[in-house]
């Protein structure tokens, strides 16, 4: 996901793009055997945004503020999030 970001930064849209579409099947597979893991669900929304599918990445956005919540007191940001969004 790192190079595709860099990638964008440097104006390479295309490369970008492909790299943003390897790390979808990677995070995909990643959530599959991590669910309850909010890292893999945040960075999955970053990708379906920078690839522009708006309600997949808002969905992995949520969800990774939806796990990261049960820890409120360590979490006080995520909690707050969840509250706007949801």
């Amino acid at each position: 996901m790192m190079e595709a970001i860099i990638y964008d930064f440097m104006g390479k849209p295309d490369l970008a793009s492909a790299g943003y579409q390897d790390a979808l099947v990677l995070l995909q597979t990643e959530v599959e055997k991590w669910p309850e893991d909010p890292r893999y669900h945040s960075a999955l929304g970053i990708v379906y945004a920078s690839l522009g599918h708006e309600k997949e990445a808002l969905r992995e956005g949520r969800k990774a503020v939806e796990l990261f919540c049960p820890y409120p007191k360590m979490r006080p940001t995520a909690c707050l999030l969840q509250r706007i969004l949801l």
